[in-house]
């Protein structure tokens, strides 16, 4: 029931906290043992370290209501992501996919099978902990710098406006 405007709102609202998280001076880790859909798989990409279980799924269901992933999807889908017809197609169909396949597609970092999934988790945070913030800092902007986060995110608002605005309204 809400406005364009108020979704159009809030939808940047979204992608200026995920953005925020990805320029944050310390390492934003995300550990995946389900499901991670629409601004969970957007969470994701935001982060700088992705930890995914076997049992993790990864999809942008936003297909199913006629919209297109807001927060930060879309651009990864047309600007970053290293496949990107493949990335394209998963926010088209919808699709869930593996922590395997989120991995060839960048999404997830290290897929962990079996029951170690919490293990390995404890261990990476150790690590990360252990990484002085100087170090951390350095190592983020350098993973990050190549990336024209402003073109891709107005690339994504323009996408998202045009696809509200054409999306059927229900019918009282």
């Amino acid at each position: 029931d809400w406005s364009y405007e108020k979704i159009v709102a809030h939808v940047e609202y979204q992608r200026g906290v995920l953005h925020r998280l990805r320029q944050s001076p310390l390492w934003i880790i995300a550990c995946v043992n389900g499901l991670a859909l629409g601004l969970g798989t957007e969470l994701c990409l935001a982060s700088d370290f992705v930890l995914a279980s076997e049992q993790a799924q990864f999809g942008f269901p936003e297909k199913d209501w006629g919209i297109v992933p807001g927060a930060g999807g879309t651009a990864w889908a047309h600007g970053w992501a290293p496949h990107k017809d493949a990335a394209q197609a998963m926010i088209q169909t919808g699709e869930r996919i593996s922590s395997e396949k989120a991995q060839w597609l960048g999404i997830v970092d290290v897929c962990i099978e079996g029951e170690e999934f919490d293990f390995y988790v404890e261990k990476i945070v150790s690590w990360v902990c252990s990484i002085e913030p100087q170090i951390q800092i350095a190592k983020k902007q350098n993973h990050w710098k190549n990336i024209s986060f402003e073109k891709w995110f107005e690339f994504e608002h323009k996408t998202y406006c045009e696809v509200l605005k054409n999306k059927p309204t229900k019918k009282a």
